[in-house]
């Protein structure tokens, strides 16, 4: 995430808690603020089959698992994902 490369990820809503402890556990830092991801939730859609993730923070670019906090629209909050393969 964060790169040119094409993935497929896996992502499941939890907490801010929890998505602070995912991060700390991966090594990975604090959560990065909110932003605007794309709507992480919703993969099957046109618009979001070929995002980019434009706005993915920095923190986390390249990393394989971490947690993310999302303000799109239909998708408001924070999320776990983990890079289930990159094309």
């Amino acid at each position: 995430m964060g790169t040119s490369a094409v993935e497929r990820i896996a992502t499941l809503k939890v907490t801010s808690g929890v998505c602070d402890q995912v991060n700390t556990q991966a090594g990975n830092g604090s959560t990065p603020a909110a932003a605007a991801l794309g709507n992480i939730t919703n993969a099957t859609s046109s618009a979001d089959a070929t995002n980019s993730f434009s706005a993915w923070p920095a923190a986390l670019a390249a990393k394989m698992v971490g947690c993310v906090n999302d303000s799109s629209s239909g998708a408001t909050g924070t999320y776990f994902y983990q890079i289930l393969g990159v094309q």
